[in-house]
């Protein structure tokens, strides 16, 4: 979104492609006769209009119907506009903007798409990061946590992870039974432990995360994480 105290424009961004999806505006009157009103009267009638103005902005905001599939929201425009309307946002919606940027309300669209990626980006690697803290914590504390292949896998399976914790690019040779679908780490066995049914050798921790989104569960990659790397790889923050 893309804002001033007078103008509000929102824009959705679908594979790098830009489309307007809403515009709004006011009139505020920038100057006024001598002999009018006072300086001081001026300035608390345009300061309502600029919070009326942002108050029906964060109003139609919260009405998006697409807003929770959207992977985010970045605020951007000169001025405090942008952190008066952060303000007047719901805590949901709120929780929803992934940054603020402070350009110009003549930013060319192709820019709008650069910056936004950008703070995208970053967003997501402090989200991941706080959830591989969130694991440490969880696993060195002894609290809701799972980790090693077998022990994610189960809770899974039980519908018990919140978050699936993983690094990216890492790979974790295993096997699946094309019959039963049971998988795990290893050496591929001629038949499936489980039924005796055909094995294929796979990434495990392809599995791990299909099958998290088949049971509901959030998955966040981390780029780089020491103590990720010494249980495997993998680790899981459980709901129960």
């Amino acid at each position: 979104m893309l804002l001033d105290s007078q103008e509000a424009q929102l824009y959705v961004i679908r594979s790098r492609i830009m489309e307007e999806a809403g515009r709004s505006s006011i009139d505020l009157m920038n100057k006024h006769k001598k002999g009018g009103w006072s300086q001081m009267r001026y300035n608390r009638l345009r300061r309502g209009a600029i919070k009326s103005f942002l108050t029906q902005v964060a109003e139609d905001v919260s009405n998006l119907e697409s807003l929770q599939s959207m992977r985010g929201l970045v605020l951007a425009g000169p001025g405090e506009a942008k952190s008066q309307l952060m303000e007047l946002l719901p805590k949901k919606v709120r929780d929803r903007v992934m940054g603020l940027l402070d350009v110009p309300m003549g930013t060319v669209p192709s820019e709008l798409v650069k910056m936004g990626d950008q703070v995208a980006l970053d967003h997501e690697r402090s989200l991941s990061i706080k959830r591989a803290e969130e694991l440490k914590a969880n696993v060195l504390k002894g609290q809701l946590s799972a980790y090693g292949t077998d022990m994610v896998r189960d809770a899974l399976t039980h519908g018990r992870v919140n978050t699936l914790v993983m690094l990216s690019n890492y790979v974790l040779p295993g096997w699946i039974c094309e019959r039963c679908q049971h998988f795990q780490e290893g050496n591929r066995p001629d038949v499936c432990t489980n039924c005796g049914g055909r094995t294929s050798q796979v990434n495990v921790l392809e599995e791990l995360y299909e099958l998290a989104q088949r049971t509901g569960a959030e998955v966040e990659f981390v780029e780089e994480d020491q103590f990720l790397q010494s249980i495997g790889g993998v680790g899981a923050i459980l709901r129960y």
